[in-house]
């Protein structure tokens, strides 16, 4: 009578795959469960040195052009005289510390968001920070936002949408996943990324 072989895993083996494979998940899925939060928080850190960037540009132009930091705020038309040219748009710099507004009266046609790349024909925007409408913008990896306003820029994801979180949740820089640009801010205007929600 022939015996017929039979081809298989016995039984100690496949627990020795199942143990490999278990010991490589415990490694390996954290690493890549971190992979959406490393991406968030590097296109943050991106956004961050791009305002670092416009702020020192501006102060930069703006010393050259023989503007200064005033005692207090020149008023309405005044103002033009804090209007630099940068890029071959005018922007105006705070009188407090040298800073490009987040969205100047005056010169606004370049606000803080174009020195991101975010451009009117990729987003969707409101101009009113304190609003409850939180604007989508579909671009880099991901929904990322933006709220801005003639002080204050906030960018991020999962900007929430409840009246509650309004600029001054973001300005306390309470739990998210954001950068945001304080443009009045003295002596100094100030940048803060917050990602711990990321």
């Amino acid at each position: 009578m022939k015996r017929h072989h039979q081809s298989g895993f016995t039984l100690i083996e496949l627990i020795t795959v199942i143990v490999i494979v278990a010991i490589l998940a415990t490694f390996a899925l954290p690493r890549f469960a971190n992979l959406q939060q490393n991406s968030r928080v590097a296109v943050l850190q991106g956004m961050q040195g791009s305002m670092r960037s416009a702020i020192a540009v501006a102060r930069v132009n703006a010393l050259a052009n023989g503007l200064s930091v005033l005692p207090s705020n020149p008023g309405n038309s005044a103002q033009d005289s804090h209007l630099i040219q940068m890029e071959g748009f005018s922007v105006e710099v705070d009188w407090r510390n040298l800073c490009p507004e987040s969205s100047g009266e005056r010169g606004d046609a370049k606000d803080m968001y174009h020195f991101l790349n975010l451009t009117e024909s990729t987003l969707t925007i409101t101009s009113d920070i304190t609003s409850t409408n939180t604007p989508q913008i579909n671009t880099l990896n991901g929904q990322i936002q933006l709220w801005y306003g003639n002080r204050y820029t906030v960018v991020g994801y999962d900007l929430d949408q409840n009246p509650s979180r309004n600029v001054n949740y973001y300005s306390n820089l309470n739990p998210g996943c954001y950068v945001f640009y304080d443009s009045f801010g003295l002596p100094e205007c100030t940048i803060n990324m917050v990602t711990d929600e990321c």
